[in-house]
């Protein structure tokens, strides 16, 4: 978990508006914005990722239980 960029971007974007709040950095909102912004599209875009990778992956495995490639056995 700690080696993926989600996870530093998304505390990035966290430690930001509260280290802005808590010690009083000046930063405007505009300002904050623009530093977490790219943090939010990197979040999105992996995320998007991720979802159509599996999303692929399910397809591949529906195709091959449907071409009977799949041995269930119970």
């Amino acid at each position: 978990m700690f080696y993926e960029k989600a996870f530093w971007a998304a505390l990035i974007g966290v430690l930001v508006p509260l280290l802005n709040h808590f010690f009083q950095f000046g930063l405007e909102v505009g300002e904050v914005m623009a530093i977490m912004l790219p943090i939010i599209a990197l979040i999105l875009g992996v995320s998007w990722k991720d979802a159509e990778i599996a999303k692929a992956e399910y397809a591949v495995e529906a195709e091959m239980v449907k071409a009977g490639l799949y041995n269930f056995e119970e």
